[in-house]
C-alpha cells in the first residue's frame, strides 16, 4: 500500500517534469524547470516534492491590502516584463492569494 501511495503522489509531479524538459529549447527553460527528484537519494527526495521547511524567527507580517495597480503604461509595462517570464514559466499563476495569517482573507493578484 506504501509503494501505491507514493507512486500516485509522485506522478504528476513526474509529468510535469518531462513536459517542462519536453518543451525546452537547447538554451533555456521555456516554461521553467522542476527538480528531477526521482535521481535524488530518497532522504532528498521528500524536500523536492514537498518543499523545504522554512524556520521563522519572528512573527510574519499579515497584509490585507491588494497591491495596487500601476498608474501609468509606462509602469504596467515594466510590471509586464518583469512577471511574464515567471509567469510563462509557471512559477507563479494568475488567481486569488489566500493570506494564511488573517482569516484566510482572499487578495486579488495582479492580472494583466
Amino acid at each position: 500500500m506504501l509503494a501505491a501511495n507514493k507512486t500516485a503522489k509522485i506522478w504528476e509531479p513526474a509529468r510535469e517534469c518531462i513536459h517542462k524538459a519536453a518543451v525546452a529549447s537547447w538554451w533555456e527553460w521555456v516554461e521553467g524547470s522542476r527538480p528531477f527528484f526521482w535521481l535524488w537519494k530518497p532522504y532528498a527526495q521528500k524536500w523536492a516534492l514537498d518543499g523545504q521547511p522554512h524556520y521563522q524567527v519572528k512573527k510574519l507580517p499579515t497584509f490585507t491590502k491588494p497591491q495596487k495597480a500601476p498608474k501609468s503604461d509606462e509602469d504596467r509595462i515594466k510590471v509586464w516584463r518583469k512577471v511574464f517570464p515567471v509567469r510563462q514559466r509557471r512559477y507563479i499563476d494568475e488567481g486569488f492569494v489566500k493570506n494564511r495569517h488573517r482569516h484566510n482573507s482572499p487578495t486579488m493578484a495582479i492580472r494583466f
